[in-house]
C-alpha cells in the first residue's frame, strides 16, 4: 500500500480566508503514484499565530 504524508505551509492574511490547494495536491498525488484511493486533508491552524480576541 503506497502512501505519502506532506505539510503545505500558507500564510491567510486575515483572520480568515479561503485558499485553493488543488493544484498542490493534484501535484502531490500525481508524484505520489497512488492511482486508487481517498486523500485526507487536515487543516490545522495554530493558535498561537491568532490575533488575540479582546
Amino acid at each position: 500500500m503506497k502512501s505519502l504524508t506532506k505539510e503545505l505551509w500558507m500564510e491567510v492574511p486575515g483572520r480568515r480566508g479561503i485558499v485553493s490547494i488543488h493544484s498542490e495536491v493534484e501535484q502531490l498525488v500525481a508524484e505520489s503514484g497512488v492511482q486508487d484511493g481517498i486523500i485526507l486533508v487536515n487543516p490545522i491552524h495554530r493558535p498561537d499565530t491568532l490575533p488575540e480576541r479582546g
